[in-house]
C-alpha cells in the first residue's frame, strides 16, 4: 500500500529531515516526512504500520533512561555517603 499525497493523491516517496527540529519529529514521533514529485508537497505522515512500533521505541527508552537513573543514584549515594562519613582511614 502506497503512501499517497493529501494535496494530489500521487504516490510520495521519504524525504530526508531537514534540520534538528524535523530529525526529532521523526525520533519521537510516529510521523516521517514525505515528498510528492508531482505537485511538490512536502509534510509529515503517519509511518505505516509494519515498521517498528512506537511502543517497542518507547519500551527502549525507558529502559535506557531506568539504566541512566539507577546509576545516577548509585553514584549519588556514594557521594553523600563519602561526605557523611569521610573516607576510609588507612592503616599505616
Amino acid at each position: 500500500m502506497a503512501t499517497v499525497c493529501p494535496k494530489c493523491s500521487r504516490s510520495l516517496f521519504k524525504s530526508h529531515t531537514r534540520g534538528r527540529l524535523e530529525t526529532l519529529i521523526k525520533r519521537f514521533t510516529n510521523y516521517r516526512p514525505y515528498r510528492c514529485p508531482q505537485c511538490s508537497w512536502r509534510g509529515f505522515l503517519p509511518k505505516r504500520a509494519e515498521r517498528v512500533s512506537m511502543g517497542a521505541r518507547r519500551l527502549t527508552y525507558l529502559a535506557i533512561g531506568a539504566v541512566v537513573a539507577i546509576v545516577g543514584l548509585i553514584v549519588v549515594l556514594h557521594f553523600v555517603n563519602q561526605v557523611e562519613y569521610g573516607p576510609p582511614d588507612l592503616p599505616g
